[in-house]
């Protein structure tokens, strides 16, 4: 009776972590196919099989089938397909098997939308208030974005990928906070930080009326010259004044 001799398909993950928090590589499957990170090595192995008896054969993205060496590198991003067999040395061919996968080495980028107030100056600074929210999102054309780390000054990276808003509540100061972000695709794949400062403005403008010349009070009246001036000032630390009425 002829003996089927079987190949141990082995995926092997190079990278180590890549934030303190960021996880470690990893295969994902989305229900149909895998999703690898880029440098994933491929490994074929029959430990039953002598290689002085016989060879692991391969072929890789439809080339011609050769003898394997050494682990195959993935170091181009998208599909893949690798067919495998082994020889003995009587030229018997174990049947062929296939595995195809995507190779992912691209990590989710950050989207945001800001809703209601907000105003942002000449040099690009965003103002927010209370009232605003920040809808962040990532965006990931591979397996997917994973995990949205958010933080606020020097606090504790949060996972908001299920909240998606972010606001600062009346408990929050008026002042500058620094806002950091950075995400992570279902592969491991984790994008740059991202920050940026936020002024939190929820104090309105102050108005001072100047009189030139002064009024006179006489019995709890107000006496003012025809030519009298009034100027309207007004002073806001914050995002600035926008109108007066």
């Amino acid at each position: 009776m002829k003996k089927h001799i079987l190949i141990a398909f082995v995926l092997l993950l190079s990278c180590g972590l890549i934030f303190a928090q960021g996880p470690e590589k990893k295969v994902w499957n989305n229900g149909s196919i895998d999703y690898l990170p880029l440098g994933t090595k491929l490994r074929l192995e029959n430990k039953a099989l002598n290689p002085e008896a016989g060879s692991i054969f391969y072929s890789f993205n439809f080339t011609d089938s050769q003898p394997y060496n050494e682990p195959v590198v993935l170091d181009e991003e998208g599909q893949f397909w690798l067919s495998y067999a082994t020889q003995d040395a009587f030229g018997s061919i174990s049947p062929v098997k296939h595995y195809t996968a995507i190779v992912d080495g691209t990590a989710p980028e950050l989207k945001y939308l800001i809703h209601d107030a907000y105003y942002i100056d000449e040099n690009q600074n965003i103002y927010f208030t209370s009232d605003t929210s920040l809808i962040v999102w990532g965006e990931d054309t591979g397996s997917g974005t994973e995990n949205l780390f958010v933080r606020i000054n020097d606090s504790e990276y949060i996972d908001f990928i299920y909240e998606n808003m972010i606001y600062l509540s009346d408990d929050h100061e008026d002042g500058i906070y620094q806002l950091e972000s950075y995400l992570v695709d279902r592969v491991g794949n984790t994008s740059p930080i991202f920050s940026q400062l936020i002024y939190l403005d929820n104090t309105a403008p102050e108005v001072e009326i100047e009189i030139d010349p002064n009024a006179i009070v006489l019995n709890d009246r107000i006496f003012i010259d025809p030519t009298t001036v009034l100027s309207f000032v007004a002073n806001d630390e914050g995002s600035g004044v926008k109108d007066i009425f």
